[in-house]
């Protein structure tokens, strides 16, 4: 199977972070970081998607309400936010 070429335009700031990581050898091309990025991202998307229908099931058996789900996360975020900046 051959490789289809496509063009991608970038920022100048990241095409200098992708240049660092070939100069210290992580990385070998361009095309190997953004290959690397796009599967990586791909199977972070899929990991997530797998963990949300897990997470759909528990909530389904236990009754669990979307509008419960988002008071949740909004607390969390209340919560988060405090502990990081203060009451203000």
């Amino acid at each position: 199977m051959s490789n289809a070429s496509i063009t991608v335009r970038l920022a100048p700031h990241d095409i200098k972070i992708m240049d660092k990581k070939i100069e210290e050898g992580i990385f070998t091309s361009r095309s190997d970081v953004i290959r690397y990025s796009i599967r990586h991202t791909l199977s972070e998307i899929d990991s997530k998607e797998k963990n949300l229908e897990i997470l759909a099931e528990i909530a389904k058996e236990r009754k669990i309400t979307k509008e419960a789900v988002r008071k949740a996360i909004k607390k969390a975020h209340t919560d988060v936010y405090r502990e990081v900046y203060g009451d203000d």
